[in-house]
C-alpha cells in the first residue's frame, strides 16, 4: 500500500484549474483520515477485485476523487462512507 505524500497533494493543488475543486483538507487532516481508513479500504478493494495491484491503483484514485469532490461531510463516519462509495463505484 502506497502512502500519499504532501508533495503529491501540493502538486495536485498546483495543477488544479479554475474549474477544479479546491482542496479543503490540509496535510494533517488528510493524513489522519488516510491513516484511519486506508488499510480497511485497501483490503476491501483487494477482496472485491482479487488483485493487490488493482487495489493499489483504485485506492489512489479513490482518495484523489475524494479530495477533488466539492462535498462537505458532517463527521469522519460520513467521510469514510464516501470513500467506500467512491471505491465501490470505481471497482
Amino acid at each position: 500500500m502506497r502512502d500519499v505524500t504532501l508533495s503529491e497533494i501540493e502538486q495536485l493543488r498546483a495543477e488544479a484549474g479554475p474549474v477544479d475543486a479546491v482542496f479543503d483538507m490540509d496535510e494533517i487532516a488528510f493524513r489522519a483520515l488516510y491513516d484511519r481508513t486506508a488499510r480497511a479500504l485497501w483490503a476491501y478493494l483487494a477482496r472485491i477485485t482479487g488483485s493487490a495491484d488493482i487495489a493499489d491503483d483504485l485506492l489512489q484514485e479513490t482518495y484523489y476523487r475524494f479530495l477533488r469532490s466539492r462535498s462537505t461531510y458532517e463527521n469522519d463516519t460520513h467521510r469514510r462512507n464516501a470513500l467506500f462509495r467512491i471505491a465501490t463505484n470505481l471497482a
